[in-house]
């Protein structure tokens, strides 16, 4: 166990500790209520397990862990299996140390034709989010009359043309533009 005081927090949860069932621990870092670790081959942990399902006479009577069963759970995670034709099949997830060890199928649902696809729910981790803006509108305040030149960047030292020279007809002008082709930054400059 790495002492609390070197990575902060208070411990509550072990997040302290290096998961279940890992080797070849060069780094761990600590959240809230959650541990990663970073692995010697580059592998941050934990991992979320991976399964197959067998299908006998169309129903799903079994499921394999595939690539280790995943390492950093807690609890049993969410089993879900979807498509391969049928419907209704269900199952639990078995865990040991920190990995998926099997499966109980709860129901075998009806009508497989193919082997479905099962997924299975990562370990703890944190919450994410992430926003790529595609489009932007650009609100400006100008004055009325003048010329206006109207230029994207992203990087803020480099400034291309983003929009034709235009005059002012109104006070407020918006314009709306693919980020992606003009830029994330924009400024604008009063021509004479």
């Amino acid at each position: 166990m790495v002492a609390p005081s070197l990575l902060g927090g208070d411990h509550n949860s072990g997040q302290t500790n290096v998961p279940v069932g890992l080797s070849e621990v060069v780094a761990i870092a600590a959240g809230r209520s959650h541990t990663v670790a970073l692995k010697s081959d580059g592998l941050v942990g934990p991992n979320g397990a991976t399964a197959k399902a067998q299908v006998v006479n169309d129903f799903v009577v079994g499921m394999n862990a595939i690539g280790g069963g995943g390492h950093g759970y807690t609890l049993p995670p969410l089993v879900v299996i979807k498509g391969g034709g049928g419907s209704n099949a269900a199952a639990t997830a078995i865990i040991s140390e920190g990995r998926v060890t099997g499966f109980k199928v709860t129901n075998p649902g009806i009508d497989y034709t193919s082997e479905p696809k099962v997924l299975i729910a990562s370990p703890p981790f944190s919450r994410e989010l992430a926003i790529e803006v595609s489009r932007v509108n650009v609100n400006m305040r100008l004055v009325l009359g003048r010329k206006y030149q109207l230029q994207g960047s992203n990087d803020l030292k480099i400034w291309n043309v983003s929009a034709p020279l235009f005059v002012t007809e109104s006070e407020n002008v918006t314009q709306e533009f693919v980020v992606a082709e003009s830029g994330r930054y924009f400024r604008v400059v009063e021509l004479l």
